[in-house]
């Protein structure tokens, strides 16, 4: 099984007026998750199951991700497994027989998920940025434990297209 792990886009800033939930992508947010969606669809990445939190920030990022690979809104699952503090391990419980599976979501989250998912422990930080893209072949979804194939920050995906 293939995992695609994705950080959210560069959302607003936090403040009084806006609750943590409700922190929205910025316009260079947006833009640069929809380069990092194109850029997914020109190396012929495609899913068959998108996973976000339920946050408005990943929300956005998982709609504009789907958008660009060509994978319908409405067959996006958000979870609260992926929301902050959650624990991310039973986001998996949710994949039937999917092999291309993206989860999209926050950090220390996702940091601990590439640590875990690699190395078997989560005090390995390998930072996962705003928009990075990084693809861990799993041997299996009740095994949890795989091989790093790639890595990617929006940067390069942006450069792709």
């Amino acid at each position: 099984m293939d995992c695609y792990i994705i950080r959210h886009g560069t959302a607003v800033d936090r403040s009084s007026a806006i609750k943590e939930y409700d922190r929205y992508l910025t316009d260079e947010g947006k833009k640069n998750i929809k380069g990092v969606g194109l850029g997914l669809k020109k190396i012929g990445v495609e899913f068959d199951l998108i996973l976000s939190s339920p946050l408005v920030r990943a929300k956005q990022t998982a709609e504009i991700i789907a958008e660009q690979t060509n994978y319908p809104l409405d067959k996006i699952k958000y979870t609260d497994y992926l929301e902050i503090g959650n624990d991310w391990k039973k986001a998996f419980d949710l994949i039937g027989q999917e092999e291309k599976v993206c989860f999209v979501g926050h950090n220390p989250m996702l940091t601990e998920m590439v640590a875990s998912l690699i190395c078997g422990e989560t005090e390995n930080n390998t930072p996962v940025k705003k928009g990075t893209v990084c693809k861990i072949s799993l041997i299996s979804k009740k095994i949890l434990n795989g091989e790093l194939k790639w890595f990617i920050p929006s940067s390069v995906f942006n450069k792709l297209i």
